[in-house]
Protein backbone atom coordinates (compact mmCIF):
# COMPACT_ATOMS: atom_id res chain seq x y z
CA UNK A 1 0.00 0.00 0.00
CA UNK A 2 1.31 3.63 -0.81
CA UNK A 3 0.46 6.73 1.78
CA UNK A 4 1.15 10.21 0.82
CA UNK A 5 3.97 11.81 2.21
CA UNK A 6 5.80 15.56 3.27
CA UNK A 7 8.87 16.79 2.12
CA UNK A 8 10.28 19.05 4.84
CA UNK A 9 13.42 21.53 3.94
CA UNK A 10 15.58 22.93 6.47
CA UNK A 11 18.75 24.61 6.40
CA UNK A 12 21.82 23.07 8.04
CA UNK A 13 25.59 23.41 8.30
CA UNK A 14 26.44 19.86 7.08
CA UNK A 15 28.43 20.35 4.08
CA UNK A 16 28.07 16.81 2.72
CA UNK A 17 24.48 17.30 1.98
CA UNK A 18 23.44 16.59 -1.69
CA UNK A 19 21.03 19.37 -2.04
CA UNK A 20 21.65 23.22 -1.70
CA UNK A 21 20.01 26.11 -2.50
CA UNK A 22 21.00 28.92 -4.58
CA UNK A 23 20.04 31.97 -2.63
CA UNK A 24 20.09 33.90 -5.81
CA UNK A 25 18.54 32.34 -8.05
CA UNK A 26 15.93 30.52 -5.38
CA UNK A 27 16.49 27.40 -6.89
CA UNK A 28 17.28 24.06 -5.63
CA UNK A 29 20.71 22.28 -6.95
CA UNK A 30 22.44 18.42 -6.50
CA UNK A 31 25.63 18.39 -5.33
CA UNK A 32 26.82 21.22 -6.55
CA UNK A 33 30.72 22.03 -7.24
CA UNK A 34 32.28 25.52 -7.34
CA UNK A 35 28.74 27.30 -7.20
CA UNK A 36 28.68 30.06 -4.64
CA UNK A 37 26.00 31.31 -2.79
CA UNK A 38 24.25 28.48 -1.91
CA UNK A 39 23.03 26.76 1.66
CA UNK A 40 22.92 22.84 2.20
CA UNK A 41 19.81 21.70 2.99
CA UNK A 42 18.72 18.65 4.84
CA UNK A 43 15.17 16.92 3.61
CA UNK A 44 13.14 15.26 5.69
CA UNK A 45 9.70 12.91 4.67
CA UNK A 46 6.93 13.14 7.04
CA UNK A 47 3.84 11.36 7.16
CA UNK A 48 -0.03 12.34 9.07
CA UNK A 49 -1.06 10.49 12.36
CA UNK A 50 -3.59 8.56 9.29
CA UNK A 51 -0.79 7.24 8.95
CA UNK A 52 1.72 6.20 11.70
CA UNK A 53 0.76 7.64 15.24
CA UNK A 54 3.20 9.82 16.66
CA UNK A 55 5.12 7.77 19.93
CA UNK A 56 7.58 9.03 22.47
CA UNK A 57 11.04 9.55 21.42
CA UNK A 58 10.18 9.63 17.65
CA UNK A 59 11.63 12.06 15.59
CA UNK A 60 9.15 14.93 14.48
CA UNK A 61 9.19 18.68 12.46
CA UNK A 62 6.82 20.85 11.96
CA UNK A 63 8.81 22.25 9.17
CA UNK A 64 10.22 25.07 10.90
CA UNK A 65 12.50 23.01 13.43
CA UNK A 66 13.39 19.22 14.37
CA UNK A 67 12.74 17.25 18.03
CA UNK A 68 11.96 14.44 19.52
CA UNK A 69 8.37 13.86 20.75
CA UNK A 70 7.11 14.50 24.09
CA UNK A 71 4.50 12.95 26.24
CA UNK A 72 2.73 15.49 25.67
CA UNK A 73 2.81 16.13 21.66
CA UNK A 74 2.02 12.39 22.00
CA UNK A 75 -0.95 13.12 23.78
CA UNK A 76 -2.25 16.05 21.90
CA UNK A 77 -0.76 13.60 18.17
CA UNK A 78 1.32 16.45 16.77
CA UNK A 79 -0.89 19.69 17.31
CA UNK A 80 1.25 21.45 20.60
CA UNK A 81 1.78 25.24 21.41
CA UNK A 82 -0.38 26.12 17.84
CA UNK A 83 2.29 23.98 16.16
CA UNK A 84 1.37 20.51 13.59
CA UNK A 85 4.12 18.27 14.41
CA UNK A 86 4.73 15.28 11.88
CA UNK A 87 6.54 11.84 12.22
CA UNK A 88 9.46 11.57 10.22
CA UNK A 89 10.15 8.38 8.71
CA UNK A 90 13.08 9.14 6.19
CA UNK A 91 15.59 11.89 6.02
CA UNK A 92 19.01 12.94 4.42
CA UNK A 93 20.22 14.21 8.29
CA UNK A 94 22.67 11.70 9.79
CA UNK A 95 22.33 13.31 13.12
CA UNK A 96 18.72 11.34 13.59
CA UNK A 97 18.95 8.25 15.02
CA UNK A 98 16.92 6.15 17.11
CA UNK A 99 17.67 3.74 20.18
CA UNK A 100 17.06 -0.24 19.86
CA UNK A 101 17.38 -2.31 22.95
CA UNK A 102 18.98 -5.73 22.47
CA UNK A 103 19.96 -8.86 24.64
CA UNK A 104 23.12 -10.57 25.57
CA UNK A 105 23.35 -13.76 27.69
CA UNK A 106 24.08 -11.46 30.89
CA UNK A 107 21.92 -8.52 29.96
CA UNK A 108 20.61 -5.56 28.11
CA UNK A 109 22.35 -3.42 25.66
CA UNK A 110 20.85 0.15 23.61
CA UNK A 111 21.56 0.36 20.05
CA UNK A 112 21.71 3.15 18.02
CA UNK A 113 20.53 2.68 14.47
CA UNK A 114 19.93 6.13 11.87
CA UNK A 115 16.27 6.73 10.43
CA UNK A 116 16.02 5.30 6.85
CA UNK A 117 17.35 7.46 4.56
CA UNK A 118 16.33 8.79 1.03
CA UNK A 119 17.91 7.41 -2.47
CA UNK A 120 19.85 9.96 -4.29
CA UNK A 121 17.60 9.04 -7.24
CA UNK A 122 14.61 10.44 -5.61
CA UNK A 123 16.93 13.38 -4.27
CA UNK A 124 16.94 14.42 -8.18
CA UNK A 125 13.38 13.99 -8.72
CA UNK A 126 12.96 16.46 -5.51
CA UNK A 127 15.57 19.13 -7.07
CA UNK A 128 13.94 18.84 -10.70
CA UNK A 129 10.45 19.10 -8.84
CA UNK A 130 9.96 20.36 -5.52
CA UNK A 131 6.61 21.19 -5.72
CA UNK A 132 5.43 17.78 -6.89
CA UNK A 133 3.56 15.26 -4.71
CA UNK A 134 4.84 12.07 -3.27
CA UNK A 135 3.99 9.12 -2.10
CA UNK A 136 6.01 5.74 0.43
CA UNK A 137 5.48 2.40 -0.03
CA UNK A 138 3.80 0.74 2.90
CA UNK A 139 3.65 -3.06 4.49
CA UNK A 140 1.20 -4.31 7.02
CA UNK A 141 3.14 -5.46 10.14
CA UNK A 142 0.57 -6.60 12.22
CA UNK A 143 -3.27 -6.54 13.26
CA UNK A 144 -4.55 -6.67 16.57
CA UNK A 145 -7.87 -6.60 17.11
CA UNK A 146 -8.58 -5.66 13.62
CA UNK A 147 -6.39 -2.50 13.92
CA UNK A 148 -3.70 -2.89 11.27
CA UNK A 149 -0.20 -1.41 11.88
CA UNK A 150 1.88 -0.19 8.96
CA UNK A 151 5.76 0.24 8.53
CA UNK A 152 7.36 1.47 5.44
CA UNK A 153 9.05 -0.67 3.17
CA UNK A 154 12.68 -0.69 3.52
CA UNK A 155 15.35 -1.22 0.95
CA UNK A 156 18.36 -3.51 1.80
CA UNK A 157 20.71 -0.06 1.77
CA UNK A 158 18.14 1.01 4.57
CA UNK A 159 16.46 3.72 1.73
CA UNK A 160 12.22 4.24 1.34
CA UNK A 161 10.36 3.79 -2.09
CA UNK A 162 9.12 7.15 -2.64
CA UNK A 163 7.33 7.89 -5.99
CA UNK A 164 5.51 10.60 -7.54
CA UNK A 165 1.83 10.22 -7.16
CA UNK A 166 0.82 10.23 -10.89
CA UNK A 167 -1.79 13.25 -12.32
CA UNK A 168 -5.12 12.01 -13.73
CA UNK A 169 -5.71 14.47 -16.67
CA UNK A 170 -8.87 14.16 -17.82
CA UNK A 171 -10.25 15.36 -21.70
CA UNK A 172 -12.89 18.05 -22.13
CA UNK A 173 -16.43 16.40 -22.03
CA UNK A 174 -14.93 13.43 -20.03
CA UNK A 175 -17.53 12.62 -16.98
CA UNK A 176 -15.79 13.06 -13.95
CA UNK A 177 -16.55 13.60 -10.17
CA UNK A 178 -15.85 17.27 -8.81
CA UNK A 179 -15.61 18.43 -5.22
CA UNK A 180 -17.72 21.52 -4.32
CA UNK A 181 -17.41 22.37 -0.51
CA UNK A 182 -18.02 18.92 1.11
CA UNK A 183 -18.98 17.12 -1.42
CA UNK A 184 -18.71 15.11 -4.66
CA UNK A 185 -20.42 15.76 -7.93
CA UNK A 186 -20.44 15.02 -11.28
CA UNK A 187 -20.55 16.16 -14.38
CA UNK A 188 -18.41 16.61 -18.12
CA UNK A 189 -15.45 18.05 -18.03
CA UNK A 190 -14.98 21.79 -19.48
CA UNK A 191 -10.92 22.12 -18.81
CA UNK A 192 -8.96 24.25 -16.81
CA UNK A 193 -9.58 28.19 -15.63
CA UNK A 194 -7.84 31.03 -17.06
CA UNK A 195 -4.96 30.79 -14.70
CA UNK A 196 -4.54 26.99 -15.40
CA UNK A 197 -5.18 26.04 -11.52
CA UNK A 198 -9.02 25.29 -11.31
CA UNK A 199 -10.86 22.36 -12.88
CA UNK A 200 -14.12 23.53 -14.61
CA UNK A 201 -16.49 21.10 -14.84
CA UNK A 202 -20.60 21.28 -15.75
CA UNK A 203 -23.37 19.32 -14.00
CA UNK A 204 -25.92 17.72 -16.19
CA UNK A 205 -28.94 19.05 -17.28
CA UNK A 206 -31.00 17.45 -14.70
CA UNK A 207 -28.47 18.90 -12.04
CA UNK A 208 -29.38 22.18 -13.71
CA UNK A 209 -26.18 22.21 -15.64
CA UNK A 210 -24.44 24.74 -13.62
CA UNK A 211 -20.59 25.62 -14.10
CA UNK A 212 -18.19 23.91 -10.92
CA UNK A 213 -15.03 25.20 -9.83
CA UNK A 214 -12.68 22.82 -7.71
CA UNK A 215 -9.11 22.09 -7.10
CA UNK A 216 -9.75 18.26 -7.53
CA UNK A 217 -11.36 15.93 -9.64
CA UNK A 218 -11.73 12.37 -9.85
CA UNK A 219 -12.82 10.13 -13.21
CA UNK A 220 -16.25 8.86 -13.03
CA UNK A 221 -15.13 5.27 -11.93
CA UNK A 222 -13.64 6.64 -8.56
CA UNK A 223 -15.94 6.04 -5.54
CA UNK A 224 -15.44 9.36 -3.43
CA UNK A 225 -17.36 8.54 -0.37
CA UNK A 226 -18.69 5.43 -1.36
CA UNK A 227 -20.69 6.12 -3.93
CA UNK A 228 -22.61 3.05 -5.41
CA UNK A 229 -23.58 2.51 -9.35
CA UNK A 230 -26.46 1.26 -10.40
CA UNK A 231 -27.34 -1.18 -13.00
CA UNK A 232 -28.45 1.43 -15.11
CA UNK A 233 -24.51 3.14 -14.35
CA UNK A 234 -25.98 6.37 -12.10
CA UNK A 235 -23.62 6.64 -8.71
CA UNK A 236 -25.82 6.98 -5.62
CA UNK A 237 -24.07 8.39 -2.51
CA UNK A 238 -24.20 6.21 0.58
CA UNK A 239 -26.52 7.93 2.20
CA UNK A 240 -28.95 8.26 -0.49
CA UNK A 241 -29.03 4.52 -0.77
CA UNK A 242 -29.93 4.25 2.95
CA UNK A 243 -33.15 6.46 2.20
CA UNK A 244 -33.93 4.50 -1.01
CA UNK A 245 -33.93 1.52 1.48
CA UNK A 246 -35.64 3.16 4.23
CA UNK A 247 -38.16 4.63 2.17
CA UNK A 248 -38.37 0.80 0.65
CA UNK A 249 -39.00 -0.72 4.12
CA UNK A 250 -42.04 1.42 4.67
CA UNK A 251 -43.69 -0.03 1.45
CA UNK A 252 -42.45 -3.22 1.70
CA UNK A 253 -44.10 -3.04 5.65
CA UNK A 254 -47.99 -4.10 5.81
CA UNK A 255 -48.10 -1.68 8.91
CA UNK A 256 -46.11 1.11 6.38
CA UNK A 257 -43.28 1.28 9.52
CA UNK A 258 -39.71 0.45 9.19
CA UNK A 259 -38.85 -3.26 9.40
CA UNK A 260 -35.54 -5.09 9.34
CA UNK A 261 -34.57 -5.37 5.67
CA UNK A 262 -32.46 -7.96 6.72
CA UNK A 263 -34.82 -10.60 7.85
CA UNK A 264 -36.83 -9.69 4.81
CA UNK A 265 -34.51 -10.35 2.26
CA UNK A 266 -34.14 -13.68 4.13
CA UNK A 267 -37.74 -14.24 4.37
CA UNK A 268 -38.75 -13.33 0.80
CA UNK A 269 -35.54 -13.96 -1.52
Amino acid sequence: MKHKIKVAMLPTEDRTSKIWFHNNTKKLLFDPIGVMNCTSQHLYITVSQDVELIKEGDWITDGIGIIKASSKIVSAQGLFNRRDWKKIIATTDPRLEYSVTGYTETRSRTFYEKLPQISQSFLKEFVANPDGEWEVDYYPKSTIKGITTWLPKLNQDNTVNITSIEEWKPKNGEQVWIKVFSNWSSGSYIGLDLDGKKHLVRSPKEAGGQLMISDKILPITATPNKNITSIEGKMYSRREVLLLLHDLSRHLSPNNTTIDLTDWIKKNL
